[in-house]
């Protein structure tokens, strides 16, 4: 081991140093100066150093590298698969076999040869034979086939190369109690037009493979296809949806057995920083909120004691609340109420008015005291001509409310006229008017509608109402008073 950059050796490990047990070894520790420093490790004289993968407290990164650095704290830090990189071969290998971890044979060579189990080449043919975890492959093209024999297992990891390139398997064949994974982790991608015949198991852990074949008799070939997943993706802010996968699977030669596959659900949601999270359930329905999901089908059939699987992810689906709608603002409408001056009464307001679409506009009429006896009409141009109702006030004046104004409007008023005035509708003949007491009632009948008003024997103002035409009751006082209707008064009680 030496600092990079050409520096003196660090530590070295041979049977020199440790004697008998330097062949039995699994692993190498050694102390070094400080964990700024990068190492390289080397193989005797040679000149290409070793590479590896880092490995803190047992979790093994999927990248390589031939830079060794020391722990920067507490954690337990180590490289696994060290060892020098692939060769580089000047012609296309008819075939290269995988005998084990970190170790291949090229042709018909009787001999391993060690490397950082990571493939990086060109060659016709590559075979599995045993067991391969962590196999990475950066940029591989196989261009016949790949072919993992009985009892052969490996996993995969796709890398991506620093060009870009595809990792293209060629026609991938998994004979019966062989496994091939293709694990997550690597980033890269495998090219499209790869066929696979499994009759073992093949699970797809990345999503990149649309269909397997699994021959199961030699009449008798099960085409199994990538899931799709259906359903709603657009719900309101906070809601959820029901997503629903279907495996799909077809006999393509022969169909002469009535076996259907069996199938197994893995669903699967997608954390920022974390990849994708298993969920809980393995049905093929799932209740979800926003976020990405996909699931895994696994087809399962049993062909002479014998499973044979293909595990398939669907398409990532997402799912998306609904954008809020916009905010729109409601549009009011203004119209104007005007009102006339007029000579003999007071409003509380005259002139223009401006009033919101739909609200009501109330106004006050006064008397003056010359033309007390006045009969006001008060009309607005709505419907042709609309006359208002006034409210009596305690003090005498009249209240009118315009309700629901939805046009322009213009306020009439007639019939205020001086109480000189022999005109003047307030101006009520005595022989026509009548004013009784029964009990608690005051019976009094005008020919004319007409003001009445109350006082007491004080002089002060009890009540006012403006009585139609005709006969009409109201309240009596509970003491004497004084009616006056137009300009004639009548004493009640003693």
């Amino acid at each position: 081991m030496k600092k990079k950059g050409g520096g003196s050796e660090v530590a070295t490990f041979s049977e020199k140093e440790f004697g008998s047990y330097f062949t039995g070894a699994e692993s190498f520790a050694t102390n070094v100066e400080d964990n700024t420093a990068v190492y390289n490790l080397y193989q005797g004289e040679k000149t290409t150093p070793f590479n590896g993968r880092l490995t803190i407290n047992g979790s093994s990164a999927i990248a390589f590298t031939n830079e060794f650095v020391a722990s920067e704290g507490k954690d337990s830090q180590s490289y696994l698969f060290v060892g020098l990189p692939m060769e580089t071969f000047t012609d296309v290998p008819d075939s290269i076999t995988l005998s084990k971890t970190c170790a291949y044979r090229v042709g018909k060579a009787s001999t391993d040869t060690r490397f950082d189990n990571v493939l990086s080449c060109q060659v016709k043919k590559l075979c599995v034979v045993s067991y391969n975890s962590y196999v990475l492959l950066n940029g591989v093209t196989v261009i016949d086939s790949l072919l993992v024999k009985e009892n052969g297992r490996a996993d995969f990891y796709l890398l991506k190369p620093k060009d870009g390139d595809e990792n293209k398997l060629g026609n991938v064949r998994v004979k019966q109690n062989a496994s091939l994974t293709l694990a997550e982790g690597g980033g890269g991608v495998l090219a499209s037009a790869t066929s696979l015949v499994n009759s073992g198991t093949f699970t797809d852990n990345i999503g990149l493979v649309d269909k397997v074949k699994a021959p199961i008799t030699p009449g008798d070939t099960l085409l199994i296809s990538r899931p799709s997943v259906s359903g709603t993706t657009e719900v309101a802010p906070g809601g959820t949806t029901t997503l629903t996968v279907a495996g799909f699977s077809d006999w393509q030669q022969g169909a002469s057995s009535s076996d259907s596959p069996t199938y197994n659900y893995y669903w699967q949601e997608w954390k920022e920083g974390k990849g994708w999270n298993g969920m809980s359930g393995k049905n093929p329905t799932q209740t979800v909120g926003k976020g990405k999901y996909r699931c895994q089908v696994m087809y399962t059939l049993l062909v002479d004691y014998e499973s044979v699987t293909t595990a398939l992810y669907s398409l990532p689906v997402e799912v998306k609340e609904k954008s809020a709608s916009p905010y729109i603002p409601p549009v009011y409408s203004y119209y104007t109420v005007t009102l006339p001056e007029v000579e003999g009464a007071r409003l509380d307001k005259t002139g223009s008015h401006t009033v919101e679409e739909g609200y009501s506009f109330p106004f006050r009429l006064t008397l003056d005291a010359d033309y007390d006896r006045s009969q006001p009409v008060v009309t607005i141009d709505r419907h042709g001509t609309e006359t208002l109702t006034p409210e009596v006030l305690a003090d005498g004046s009249l209240k009118y409310r315009i309700r629901d104004v939805e046009q322009d409007l213009t306020v009439s008023i007639t019939g205020i006229v001086r109480n000189d005035d022999p005109t003047a509708t307030g101006s009520v003949p005595a022989a026509d008017v009548r004013v009784r007491s029964f009990g608690n009632l005051l019976h009094i009948t005008v020919p004319t509608p007409t003001s009445a008003r109350l006082y007491d024997f004080h002089g002060r103002l009890l009540r006012t109402a403006l009585l139609p035409a005709g006969s009409s009751t109201m309240p009596k006082p509970a003491g004497p008073c004084i009616v006056v209707l137009g300009g004639e008064s009548f004493k009640v009680g003693d």
